[in-house]
């Protein structure tokens, strides 16, 4: 039973066909995407390298460290840190899914023949760099591994997107996850091809931000809001129109150089819901909210 809860979790994290797997590489980075129903391919952020590189925030220097408690007790890991070159953003960052005692089995049998764990990582570097005044462009290159019991697998897969800001909106659009894996045992594992198109508006302390993400089997809607009600305190909400999703809530508190992310994800038909908890510090929290 367990194990066939694994398998749901890993599934269910956006309606994508079964074959593909990385699940949590569907997802943005961070308890502030999640909050915002993931509509962040166009909000300029410290973690947007799992959303669209080249939103990359500009003239900051960042840490964060972000820690997922998803369904059936599957964790995910991140840890990123982004500087910047002249007017040019570099990331390095690093993202693990894992679960661990899962009872081994071989055909059916009352008798558990031991535990065993699956690991999922990846990690790598994204670069934005200006193409003009307002048009960001962005590219992210990663390792990534998965491993299962006594079997594993390798590959690579890369990122890319544009970002441009007007006036009113920053438009953006992002492809991610192109790439493949070699055989594990004897097929090679899908990696979940995504593409992504939205926007996001600043209206005084309102953040607004809409996004479609597109994949081989899907089409979903996220939309998100933040409003900051005062100096040091944000409050978010989003929506995700995947199976099993829906609304999503969060908050955000800052204390000088630090700030404190947390989001609040249910998921329908009886699987509970997730908890997202991000850490971050930066040398300039001004330049971003």
């Amino acid at each position: 039973m367990r194990s066939l809860a694994l398998v749901l979790g890993l599934v269910v994290a956006s309606p994508v066909c079964a074959s593909t797997g990385f699940a949590f590489l569907r997802l943005g980075e961070g308890a502030r995407d999640a909050a915002l129903g993931g509509a962040t391919v166009a909000l300029t952020s410290y973690t947007a390298d799992a959303a669209n590189p080249a939103a990359l925030a500009n003239a900051l220097q960042a840490v964060t460290l972000s820690h997922t408690e998803w369904i059936e007790q599957i964790r995910h890991e991140y840890i990123g840190a982004l500087w910047s070159v002249g007017s040019d953003v570099i990331s390095l960052s690093a993202r693990v899914s894992h679960s661990e005692g899962l009872e081994r089995r071989v055909g059916p049998s009352l008798e558990s023949l031991g535990e065993f764990g699956v690991y999922e990582w990846t990690a790598g570097a994204a670069w934005s760099h200006p193409l003009s005044e307002r048009l960001r462009a962005g590219i992210g290159l990663r390792f990534v591994r998965q491993s299962i019991f006594d079997e594993a697998a390798s590959g690579a897969h890369a990122d890319a997107g544009l970002l441009y800001q007007t006036t009113h909106w920053d438009l953006g659009a992002a492809i991610r996850n192109a790439g493949v894996m070699n055989d594990l045992d004897q097929a090679a594992t899908d990696l979940p091809l995504q593409v992504r198109i939205g926007g996001t508006r600043r209206q005084g302390d309102l953040l607004l931000a809409i996004a479609g993400h597109w994949s081989d089997a899907s089409t979903d809607l996220h939309t998100g809001v933040e409003w900051r009600t005062r100096q040091s305190l944000l409050l978010r909400a989003g929506y995700d129109s995947g199976d099993t999703r829906g609304f999503s809530y969060g908050a955000g508190f800052e204390l000088a150089l630090w700030r404190l992310d947390y989001a609040y994800l249910p998921f329908g038909d009886g699987l509970g819901p997730a908890h997202r908890f991000s850490l971050r510090w930066a040398i300039e929290p001004a330049s971003i909210h």
